[in-house]
């Protein structure tokens, strides 16, 4: 099992109590693919998680069939989805409507490679759906451990041009796309730390969890980002969502 595998398996008991603005994201990606997938299509969900796009259809009364992979076994055994990586699916050429994504994308090392195999499972005239985090997310976290050491603590995350390129590349046309950055407010930087570890995404972090640093480099870079990034809503941390619709040709 990855370190990615592991990270989300490790938070899925409390995955749900964390996980509020992904659930945002996700209903929001679910409305924005309404006039183009109507209330009846073959979803596959991957990255799916604990399968709250199940959960969501389901108070929306919508009737998409939902198949779900995802890499974390643990977060597999709470939805009751197929443990598999969406760069190598288990499932037929052309067996869904949509192919649909919520914040996964950005814990792939080869989106391109989940793209391709979309566009395999995907029938023609068919759609992807997703959302991804991308450049400029967390951008607070890496600036203030500067203040530690030059190191990268925070995960590269992909670029926003180069995903619609790669899109594009695997035989999909751009429909609707957004990016917008979202500042979060959290109580503290502990609490922003705690956060993160608690819907799996600790995974993309190095050395930011205290017992990874000396107590001194801790008051440090807990310093630095109180220092720039405090005011009386709390401490800010930005998250920049890509968000997409494409349609995949006829061939």
């Amino acid at each position: 099992m990855n370190k990615v595998a592991q990270a989300f398996s490790a938070a899925a008991a409390h995955y749900d109590a964390h996980a509020q603005q992904q659930r945002t994201v996700l209903e929001a990606a679910v409305q924005q693919a309404m006039p183009y997938v109507g209330v009846r299509a073959a979803i596959l969900d991957a990255g799916c998680g604990t399968g709250y796009l199940q959960q969501y259809c389901d108070k929306r009364a919508l009737a998409w069939d939902i198949d779900g992979i995802d890499i974390a076994p643990a977060m597999c055994a709470q939805s009751g989805a197929v443990v598999g990586d969406m760069c190598a699916l288990p499932f037929a050429e052309d067996a869904y409507d949509v192919w649909f994504s919520s914040l996964a994308l950005q814990w792939v090392d080869a989106p391109a490679e989940a793209f391709c195999e979309a566009a395999r499972v995907v029938k023609a005239g068919g759609y992807m759906v997703f959302t991804c985090y991308v450049e400029g997310t967390l951008q607070e976290l890496q600036t203030a451990f500067r203040n530690v050491d030059e190191s990268r603590h925070v995960l590269a995350f992909h670029r926003s041009a180069d995903l619609l390129a790669q899109v594009r590349k695997a035989g999909f046309d751009i429909v609707e796309t957004q990016c917008r950055m979202q500042p979060v407010y959290y109580p503290t930087v502990a609490a922003l730390l705690a956060n993160i570890k608690g819907v799996g995404a600790s995974a993309g972090l190095r050395r930011t969890k205290r017992s990874l640093m000396t107590p001194r480099q801790y008051a440090v870079f807990e310093a630095a980002y109180e220092q720039s990034y405090l005011d009386g809503r709390g401490v800010r941390a930005s998250w920049n969502t890509l968000s997409c619709i494409a349609r995949k040709g006829a061939g």
